[in-house]
């Protein structure tokens, strides 16, 4: 059975994918209390012990007015965070899958860096 560390496992993405998945993968559920993405060491000992296939990052501040009046704290957590995450997999050779919110989109015309592509 493959094994999968979850980031953000009390989250709106978390708890579903363990109720949709928990007979299909052996799930590590962690969270802030569990594991602080923020702590590198104690994140590459969780990947070093745990051993995951995958690791899902949805870990993360996503509330857009918090994110807007504390871009520090957001920052270190959404993007210092993910780097140790990242960081941790390559060292572990486990595939990492990254979730964001759609709050990147601000509603403007213009497409900005991205383009349309199908499959």
């Amino acid at each position: 059975m493959k094994r999968v560390l979850l980031t953000g496992g009390n989250g709106f993405f978390g708890t579903r994918f363990r109720e949709t998945h928990n007979h299909t993968f052996e799930i590590l559920s962690t969270d802030v209390n569990e594991l602080n993405i923020l702590d590198k060491e104690k994140v590459d000992n969780a990947l070093h012990l745990f051993k995951p296939d995958y690791v899902i990052h949805a870990a993360a501040i996503a509330l857009t007015d918090f994110c807007n009046e504390n871009p520090g704290k957001c920052h270190e957590i959404n993007v210092t965070g993910t780097v140790n995450i990242a960081e941790a997999c390559r060292n572990t050779g486990s595939k990492m899958i990254f979730l964001s919110t759609e709050q990147v989109f601000n509603g403007n015309t213009e497409s900005g860096p991205y383009s349309l592509f199908s499959f």
